[in-house]
Order: C-alpha cells, then sequence, then structure tokens
C-alpha cells in the first residue's frame, strides 16, 4: 500500500513535539493507525487521542565490530595517528547558491570532534542533534534503542575509508544535509598546522529557517523589496543578508578554535 503524508495539524504537531520534519515521515494505515517511519529506520505509531508517539519497531543495524586497540602497538606509533592527514569537502546539500568547504583534520580526532569541526567550517551553532552515517553505520549521541554508536569513542580514521564519502545530518526538523568526501589520505608534512580551512563558498544559512525550502523562500523574501515577507524577514535576520559572503580567515579561525579546544590542533614539527 503507497504511504501517504500526514495532515498539517499532525506535521505541526511532530515538529513541535519531537523536531521531526514533515518528510521525514508517513503514514502507513495497514499497519494499524498512523504509522511514523523516519530517523535511523524507527518506527512509531503517533496516538492522535493520547498526542504522543508508540514505539512500534525498530531496525537494529548490526556495522563491523568496533575496531579494538593495543596498548603497544598503539605507543610504537608517534602521536596515535595524529600525522595521517584527512583533506574532507563538505557540501550542503539541496541549496543555492551553492555551500560547501574544503579542510583539513587528524584522521585520529573523534567523530563527535569532526562534527564539532563540521560545525565550525560550516558556521552552524550547535544547538541541535546531529547524526553521522557511516559505511551504514550511524554516530553520534549514543542511543542502543536506536543503534546509535557513541561518535565520541569512534575515529576518523577507523570508520571513513580514503576516497570514499559519508553524510552528516544536523537538526532533525530543519534537516541539514551534508555530503563529506575524502578526498585525500596523507602523512603530516614538516611543520605543518592543522586544521586548516583551505577553501570554501557560500554563506551558512541561517539556523531554524525551515531547512533548504525554507532558505529558499527566505532568499526570495530578502532579495526582493516588494516580496510581502521583505522587512519582516529582514527584521528577523538584522538587516541585510549575502548568501554569496564567505570569510575564509573567519571561518578558519572558528575550525582552528574548535580543534585547541579540544587539544587536537597540531602547529610547528
Amino acid at each position: 500500500m503507497m504511504s501517504t503524508k500526514p495532515g498539517a495539524a499532525v506535521r505541526q504537531w511532530l515538529r513541535a513535539a519531537c523536531g521531526i520534519a514533515s518528510h521525514q515521515a508517513d503514514v502507513r494505515p495497514h499497519l494499524g493507525g498512523d504509522v511514523w517511519r523516519f530517523v535511523m529506520n524507527t518506527v512509531f505509531c503517533y496516538d492522535r487521542g493520547k498526542h504522543r508517539l508508540r514505539l512500534m519497531a525498530a531496525t537494529v543495524r548490526k556495522g563491523p565490530p568496533m575496531a579494538k586497540t593495543n596498548a603497544g602497538s598503539q605507543s610504537a606509533r608517534k602521536d596515535d595517528g595524529n600525522d595521517m592527514i584527512y583533506r574532507l569537502r563538505v557540501d550542503l546539500a539541496g541549496v543555492r547558491p551553492p555551500v560547501w568547504r574544503v579542510f583539513t583534520i587528524p584522521g585520529a580526532v573523534s567523530l563527535y570532534q569532526l562534527h564539532r569541526a563540521l560545525q565550525a567550517v560550516m558556521g552552524w551553532g550547535g544547538g541541535h542533534l546531529y547524526v553521522l552515517e557511516i559505511g551504514g553505520v550511524s554516530y553520534g549521541d549514543p542511543d542502543p534503542e536506536f543503534s546509535v554508536r557513541n561518535a565520541k569513542s569512534s575515529r576518523l580514521k577507523d570508520a571513513a575509508d580514503p576516497g570514499g564519502h559519508f553524510t552528516y545530518l544536523y537538526d532533525f526538523g530543519d534537516d541539514w544535509l551534508h555530503t563529506v568526501h575524502v578526498e585525500e589520505v596523507r602523512p603530516r608534512q614538516a611543520n605543518e598546522t592543522v586544521p586548516q580551512l583551505l577553501a570554501g563558498q557560500g554563506a551558512c544559512p541561517p539556523e531554524d529557517i525551515g531547512g533548504p525550502p525554507g532558505y529558499a523562500q527566505f532568499l526570495e523574501a530578502m532579495t526582493d523589496p516588494l516580496h510581502p515577507e521583505h522587512e519582516e524577514m529582514a527584521e528577523w535576520i538584522g538587516g541585510q543578508w549575502d548568501s554569496d559572503a564567505f570569510d575564509q580567515s573567519a571561518y578558519g579561525k572558528r575550525l582552528f578554535a574548535a580543534a585547541r579546544i579540544a587539544h587536537w590542533e597540531r602547529t610547528g614539527s
């Protein structure tokens, strides 16, 4: 049976109560009610009478076993993998003009530290949930019920393959989906400073704007002084908006500050 989209009232409730975007859910009447399927292959039932979600089923994803480390071999490698540098390119999906960044990062960082680096280079504020999907495995705030592994316990070099790609989803309401490509993996050069923001384009969209569709509507209003929502949007954003603005130095400082706070920056030889 084909699924149908939920009504406006239920979509509003899902977004307000659970931070779930309407397009992440669908209705399956043949399962015995309004059943919702969304993030991480989990199926819920929405009880209209009690205004709550009830867990129906969850698909447990069994990824590869967590890598076991040997203390002796770890100590034999200089700086535990920090000498392997990953060059990553991250593209924000579904927006125009394009928004992308290229930066370097040590392979030994945790996936949580990678999350913080992505926040920094893109320009996000970090006030929403996230999930990294790498090789069919979900990483984020640990949640065994939803098969989400602890991003703090997994490292970039153990999860991502050279030449491969993975996704990074930020804000389960607005659904800012990023594609991250591993462009290069190489030894760190003498006197090389990492991380570094190498290139980029486009301004980071405002948070809580409604994802790519909401951002498109926002840009339409901001670029047309006669648009009925122009003044309201201009007041909300605090003035003018330049969707092409990209200050590489400023974003680079954000990235390095995130690394310094977590003590994984490397300078000099």
